[in-house]
């Protein structure tokens, strides 16, 4: 995803362009690194996190200035109970880079997918490195060696207020859930397939993760595919997860456990987005699951 190669985000849709453009908004995304563990204290030690973040800044303002961002005056130091890191507060492109407790991340709130998209596709050429910089900051202010022990991209969206294709009245969510959840606990506590025992469910919640190869590395990956549908608001929503992870490996056949750099996974953005979110994720799983069914989107909460 070079200057030469972004794709605008009409491009993107059009392998599944009717779908992929009801799809109007992404709820939160993030990059999370598992790094070994932090000594209890070090985090609240403020002269050590102080130096780290500007280090941080410094790294992070060059990224901000190759990406094409707006305002280098957005980008500022931050702390907070549950981390610390630099953010980039422009209304448009905003980010953060954090570390936490045996983690630093990189996380964006929710948007339009189209500002997502064009953050993304901006962000990821000139920032791939971040996460892997971010650890080998950490280990110099420790004087400790550290390394990414495994590597996720997270995407997640609420979709709500559910109707069926040429009908006016609103589908709840367990009507759509249960041609992924076939038998539910009926009263006795036995699975049943009876439709009537639907009005009964308060929450049903749906997760497969699977092993796929990377097309650009050849390295496994781990694919996580979850959907929930919570009771409340009428039962009028469902919160989707997809996760693209790098993470150990054992062969199933031979036992042997295969050994996953987790900083290819980082590497292989495009793979995550395209491959990974666009074709599997939303035009594969989220489709076929909402098929025949018109719906909103939100990028905050219900």
């Amino acid at each position: 995803m070079t200057n030469d190669e972004r794709q605008t985000f009409t491009d993107f849709c059009l392998p599944d362009a009717p779908f992929l453009r009801q799809v109007k908004h992404i709820n939160d995304f993030a990059i999370i690194a598992t790094i070994p563990p932090i000594p209890a204290g070090v985090f609240g030690d403020e002269e050590l996190t102080a130096s780290l973040s500007q280090k941080l800044y410094d790294y992070i303002r060059q990224i901000v200035r190759d990406a094409g961002f707006h305002y280098e005056t957005e980008l500022q130091p931050f702390r907070e109970p549950a981390g610390f890191g630099v953010k980039y507060d422009d209304d448009e492109f905003q980010f953060r880079a954090w570390f936490a407790d045996n983690r630093v991340g990189i996380s964006r709130p929710g948007s339009s997918f189209e500002d997502f998209h064009s953050w993304y596709t901006r962000f990821m050429p000139v920032g791939q490195s971040l996460a892997t910089t971010m650890c080998q900051l950490l280990g110099e202010t420790l004087h400790r060696s550290l390394d990414i022990l495994s590597a996720s991209f997270r995407f997640d969206f609420i979709l709500h207020d559910f109707l069926m294709e040429g009908a006016r009245a609103a589908v709840r969510n367990p009507e759509i859930m249960k041609t992924i959840i076939r038998v539910w606990p009926g009263e006795a506590g036995r699975t049943t397939d009876d439709a009537a025992v639907l009005a009964s469910v308060a929450r049903a919640d749906f997760a497969v993760q699977r092993w796929s190869t990377s097309p650009i590395s050849g390295q496994r990956r781990l694919e996580r595919y979850s959907v929930e549908a919570p009771s409340n608001q009428l039962w009028s929503s469902l919160w989707f997860n997809f996760e693209y992870r790098a993470t150990s490996y054992t062969d199933p056949e031979s036992g042997i456990r295969e050994t996953v750099d987790p900083v290819l996974l980082l590497n292989d953005y495009r793979s995550a987005y395209v491959d990974f979110l666009r074709d599997k994720a939303l035009s594969g799983f989220m489709a076929s699951l909402l098929e025949g069914y018109r719906f909103s989107t939100t990028a905050g909460t219900l």
